[in-house]
């Protein structure tokens, strides 16, 4: 079974988890704008692939084209942040210390108010993870395909 986002405990801490796409305009009510930035997400993904393929034959490191595209666009800036507001304010009514989501693809680690906000970032875009030690404390773990 497929959650939708679960409540995990660590030590004393309560973590709201979900991927957070229930929480995104556009993938759930504008389905067709959806479709369309998912097809051209792809054709840039793919570029990606082809761009790296030939940085690495130069010696050169892993350069993520799609994440720099969305950091330099304005109104994505403003939507991630209220995306993590949101998610922040949800976790709070159910009485967790944090939330641990993804949708967004921008790996991120930091304190919102008085809550933990972890992004996992994604594996295929920007090669990133999240970790828990046997303390709870929480990492961002990078791939590097270079090592």
């Amino acid at each position: 079974t497929v959650l939708r986002d679960y409540i995990h405990i660590s030590g004393s801490q309560r973590f709201y988890v979900l991927h957070g796409d229930v929480f995104d305009h556009v993938t759930s009510s504008m389905k067709w704008l959806a479709k369309i930035g998912d097809v051209g997400y792809s054709a840039l993904m793919w570029f990606n692939r082809i761009y790296n393929r030939r940085r690495l034959k130069r010696g050169l490191p892993y350069y993520s084209v799609s994440q720099k595209i969305k950091q330099k666009v304005k109104a994505s800036v403003s939507y991630i942040s209220d995306f993590e507001k949101h998610l922040v304010e949800i976790a709070a009514q159910k009485g967790c210390n944090g939330v641990i989501c993804g949708h967004i693809h921008q790996a991120d680690k930091r304190m919102i108010g008085n809550m933990l906000y972890l992004n996992s970032g994604d594996w295929v875009e920007s090669l990133t993870a999240l970790a828990e030690d046997y303390d709870g404390n929480w990492e961002i773990l990078r791939y590097d395909p270079e090592k």
